[in-house]
């Protein structure tokens, strides 16, 4: 019942959301159909379809490269994507690669918007993430990133429900031991 409920939600956003297929890719509802098409697949777990928004968004990254006012943007939530799709998969090598993939997006973002608060969070979400794939040396080097990402994040992020997941993820690491273990 619960599948059911699921998936008639997701078709019904999937109907408001069908004029946005037919926009022209320039189009600066471009991102909020993008956006929303993350927060409704992130949330019914369908791996097909965010494995499907990915190349969306891959393949809108190579059309406008610069061009587009959103290209940041669409550029930091493909790193979510990234980051997401890596939470879904149970290949442990696939997950590590995601995992990388999302914190080099986000590390590139960071470089073009220093003051992007959700690149940030998404290279400290990343980096905690990639701990579980490394030596004891790596982990403390992917600790230290953490909280450099988490505290920029948490400086830099103006959306006020943003922050206070940020402040948690930050308190949730420091509710572990210090050590790498």
């Amino acid at each position: 019942m619960k599948t059911l409920k699921l998936t008639f939600i997701f078709l019904l956003s999937n109907i408001f959301c069908l004029p946005l297929f037919s926009q022209n890719s320039n189009s600066t509802n471009n991102i909020e159909y993008f956006t929303q098409k993350f927060l409704n697949t992130r949330s019914s777990k369908n791996i097909e379809e965010l494995k499907n928004l990915l190349s969306l968004l891959e393949n809108e990254i190579k059309n406008n490269s610069n061009k587009s006012s959103n290209y940041v943007k669409i550029r930091t939530l493909l790193s979510e994507v990234y980051f997401e799709y890596g939470q879904l998969l149970n290949d442990n090598k696939l997950k590590e690669r995601h995992y990388n993939l999302a914190l080099q997006e986000a590390k590139d973002i960071i470089k073009a918007d220093p003051e992007n608060g959700k690149a940030y969070f998404i290279a400290a979400m990343s980096s905690a993430a990639l701990i579980d794939f490394v030596n004891v040396f790596q982990k403390l080097q992917l600790m230290n990133d953490f909280d450099f990402y988490i505290e920029r994040a948490i400086k830099y992020t103006q959306d006020n429900l943003d922050k206070a997941i940020a402040y948690i993820a930050k308190g949730v690491r420091f509710m572990n031991p210090p050590w790498p273990f």
